[in-house]
């Protein structure tokens, strides 16, 4: 073991000598196409926060039930996978194969603890294959990006004390262990043992080069708690047939020997690394051959062994990995079959990490490196990851409750529970994804009916939470600004850059995509009808909502430092219509990860501001209606669907013409408009072409509040309405009521002592039009389209806009006005009624939901969904 680290150190020093000679040396560059242009903007930099290290390695395979990987292009990886062996159709057993998260009663996964950064503990309960499984990992803290991690695996077949003839038929379970290494340009990966029938389960080691950690070494254990001896027994147990051993020899009789259940069999391949995540063409094609064999020779076996012996004793012996490695393998799988409990302990090691670096690699500094490794490995024992997993569980508590502060607030232990698990779930489905996505060009106003030429945009890469680990896989632009507002709270420095990464997605023209879709991976969980994204769809810019937030915690920020904190209550008025109550902003909590002083943040926002600039830009000049100045309309709409629109199947005007015009995307924009103002004034911008583009935002507010008014406004029906045709003599509106009509309010648009608050109070409270016990519905009950077709935004309750209407009640209309105790008395009743209702669902569903019936309160649709749910902790603990 030793001379082979020796040789991966080797060739890591190889490697390192290599790239210092390339330093400087261009490539030449290839003439570039119109897409590639569109996206040189360079990249932001990360913030300067030294804690951002600990972002290298993490669970941000959200697809997957477990996976580790880093945030490269040419990642390291892990993956798990399990199958247990059909009853009676060994054919099925990769038909059958957990790997992905896939919705259904029989598997169900969540996080019961995760930090977004260091540690976190997953539940797994599979029924279908009789598991219950828990993930752990943590971080070990190094000077390094990448350091050491530490993972466990302890999984328990469920049914105890099984009848002793059911115990020794029982299917036995395929445990497989994935790890890749996607540097195929300079990167190595090489196991430092062999046997041809399997490894030792007690430690196997992998050693490898990757160009962005340097040499790194893997060992994984099987504990003595898996327990060879039970598979053993069951072995005897289910050849009591004198000719049973005999039988298999003869079944076999091309092989060696039959495949010994008591060690870990395993394949190393090539794969390219666009194919590299996807172990699953590979295993298909050894076990399908290994399959059909095996049904062949059931066949012959009738006569010699019962049937209930028959398949369930043969199948385990036979299907298994052909313990054989390919030259200049790159992906590794490992297979454990077991029968009982198995606890598997994985521990990475980063050699650079235990050392100082040197730029003469001699045989005595590898040989130090050996050393330090050997001596790392040997405390990393399964005592001190018990002490280490036990810490960071308390440290995880302790954090969230002084974060959230959900017992002062006296909520009940389960709500405490809900809370815990909804954000534990939002930062354990933080992903990393690189690659190149599918883009249509179109110009504005285009006609969709004319064909386009689909490119791949340049590679990329993109870190952010995403809505459904099984069903949305991905980054949504306007559910991330969602997903920001809770980790915001728990993890600032997180948040700011994930920020970063979605203006790294932006192309020179200003255009954000609004579903993420990079590379292969990401690409194999999408439609083929929904992969392509066009250059004229835009999305709500909810980023402004955390923007904002940024803003308030730099004001806190230089308040603190100067020492006069401002106070809270005071009523700031701008015009005529601009009046809003301050809160005081966000004071910097206590945790860890948050940015902590002003200067750094400012530096932050001051790099990013000419992205975001471009993109309300962007919005501008593609959304406002050719017709009326101060208004808009979400483009490349449909008959039934404005998917840009976020509200997909919400009522609009019906057809689609030219003429009409959308409240809500109007509301987006002068909010937008407000917080780049402050946003501007904060920065102290003093170029006078930025001095005149705030001068022309704060004209625009005031030219979109009229419209609002004047336009928007169905005086008749008291609310605000789309409008389906707009002429200079007539405005037609859309006669819908719902999530649409709150948009003004919703964003603080509203002024405290205007008579429209109250009449959309009344809106929301009046249980004939959009109030229920469960929360706001999306559309009126009144409505003709209420719950008909799809009935996605027709009625069901969805929390992210719930959430929008507490938050600017509560930022905005509780504390003055002459409407303030209306404000207060729809704010607590409908805090208290989705407080209550996600709680009990989740106590009955153990699910987080995409949505919440408007009659029964049950989830319904897709789960689970942590995404914009998880804003119930901000609700309950009343962070907005």
């Amino acid at each position: 073991v030793a001379l082979l680290l020796l040789c991966a150190l080797a060739a890591e020093a190889k490697q390192q000598s290599r790239r210092r000679n390339r330093r400087g040396v261009g490539n030449g560059a290839s003439e570039a196409t119109q897409l590639a242009r569109r996206y040189l903007r360079p990249p932001l930099a990360a913030t300067p926060a030294p804690l951002n290290n600990t972002l290298f390695w993490g669970t941000y395979r959200p697809q997957v039930l477990f996976g580790m990987r880093t945030r490269s292009s040419t990642p390291l990886s892990t993956g798990l996978l399990w199958s247990s062996t059909p009853a009676e159709e060994p054919h099925r057993f990769m038909r059958d194969l957990r790997y992905t998260c896939e919705q259904g009663q029989d598997l169900t996964y969540s996080w019961q603890e995760h930090d977004g950064r260091e540690y976190g503990t997953q539940t797994i309960v599979d029924r279908k294959h009789d598991l219950e499984l828990v993930t752990s990992f943590v971080k070990l803290p190094s000077e390094t990006d990448s350091g050491h991690w530490r993972v466990r695996l302890d999984g328990k077949r469920a049914r105890k004390n099984l009848p002793a003839r059911e115990a020794t038929t029982r299917a036995p379970l395929s445990l497989f262990l994935v790890f890749s290494n996607e540097d195929l340009a300079t990167g190595t990966l090489a196991l430092l043992q062999n046997h041809p029938e399997g490894l030792d389960p007690s430690e196997w080691r992998l050693s490898g080069v990757n160009q962005d950690v340097g040499a790194f070494t893997v060992r994984t254990r099987v504990l003595d708690r898996h327990s060879a001896a039970l598979l053993e027994e069951r072995r005897a147990a289910i050849s009591s047939a004198s000719d049973f051993l005999a039988l298999v020899h003869e079944l076999r009789k091309n092989h060696n020997a039959v495949p010994r259940l008591d060690r870990v069999h395993f394949v190393g391949y090539r794969a390219e690394s666009e194919d590299a995540w996807d172990v699953n063409p590979r295993l298909q094609n050894i076990f399908r051959n290994q399959a059909s064999n095996l049904v062949a020779q059931m066949e012959q076996a009738r006569n010699k062994l019962s049937p209930d012996q028959r398949l369930r004793a043969l199948a385990p012996y036979l299907l298994t990995l052909p313990n054989q490695v390919e030259r200049d393998s790159n992906v590794f799988v490992f297979q454990l079959i077991i029968m009982e409990d198995v606890t598997v302990e994985m521990d990475y090691v980063q050699h650079v990490a235990l050392v100082t670096d040197n730029d003469d690699e001699d045989d005595e500094s590898l040989s130090t490196r050996s050393s330090a490794v050997e001596s790392h490995l040997a405390t990393c024992t399964s005592e001190s990851l018990d002490d280490l997993l036990q810490a960071r569980s308390l440290r995880f508590e302790e954090r969230f409750q002084r974060t959230f502060e959900l017992s002062r607030q006296q909520h009940s232990a389960i709500a405490r529970k809900t809370a815990k698990t909804a954000l534990s779930n939002l930062l354990g489905g933080v992903g990393f994804f690189s690659g190149s996505e599918l883009i249509e060009m179109r110009a504005a106003n285009q006609e969709l009916a004319l064909p386009q030429v689909v490119t791949e945009s340049p590679p990329g890469v993109l870190f952010s939470g995403v809505p459904s680990r099984p069903f949305f896989p991905r980054g949504f632009l306007w559910d991330e600004g969602f997903h920001q507002l809770l980790i915001s709270e728990w993890d600032l420095d997180l948040s700011l850059d994930v920020f970063r990464h979605w203006l790294n997605r932006m192309d020179d023209d200003g255009w954000i995509a609004r579903e993420q879709i990079l590379g292969p991976e990401a690409r194999s969980r999408v439609p083929a009808e929904f992969q392509v994204q066009r250059n004229t769809v835009a999305n709500p810019p909810t980023f402004f909502l955390l923007l904002r937030r940024f803003v308030e915690r730099l004001l806190a920020l230089r308040e603190l430092e100067e020492g006069s904190p401002w106070s809270a209550g005071d009523v700031v008025c701008e015009g005529d219509a601009d009046c809003h109550t301050s809160e005081p902003a966000p004071s910097p909590r206590a945790n860890p990860q948050q940015l902590t002083d002003a200067a750094s943040l400012t530096s932050f926002l001051r790099q990013c501001y000419p992205r975001i600039k471009s993109w309300y830009q962007w919005m501008e000049r593609t959304q406002r209606s050719p017709l009326l100045d101060g208004a808009y309309r979400w483009a490349d709409r449909t008959v039934n669907h404005t998917l840009s629109s976020g509200l997909d199947d919400y009522p609009r005007a019906n057809p689609p013409t030219n003429s009409e015009l959308h409240v809500d995307i109007t509301a987006w924009q002068a909010m937008s408009a407000r917080v780049l103002v402050d946003l501007a004034h904060l920065l102290e911008l003093q170029d006078e072409e930025e001095i005149a583009f705030v001068a022309s935002l704060e004209e625009r507010t005031r030219v979109i509040d009229r419209v609002l008014e004047t336009v928007f406004w169905n005086e008749e029906l008291q609310t605000f309405m789309d409008v389906a045709e707009y002429t200079e003599q007539s405005v037609l509106h859309v006669e819908e009521r719902g999530y649409v009509s709150l948009f003004p309010m919703l964003l603080g648009l509203i002024a405290p002592d205007d008579q429209k608050l109250e009449h959309v109070l009344n809106l929301i409270e009046d249980p004939e039009e959009l109030w229920s016990n469960f929360g706001v519905l999306s559309l009126s009950k009144s409505s003709a389209l209420y719950e008909t077709n799809e009935n996605y935004w027709r009625g069901p309750i969805w929390i992210n806009v719930n959430f929008l209407i507490l938050s600017s009640l509560h930022r905005n209309y509780i504390h003055a006005g002459p409407y303030h105790e209306h404000a207060h008395s729809v704010y607590t009743r409908l805090r208290e009624n989705l407080m209550n209702n996600i709680v009990a669902e989740y106590d009955r569903t153990h699910q987080f939901w995409e949505q919440y019936n408007a009659v029964t309160g049950h989830g319904q649709r897709t789960n689970p969904f942590t995404g914009w749910t998880t804003l119930i902790v901000n609700i309950m603990s009343e962070h907005f």
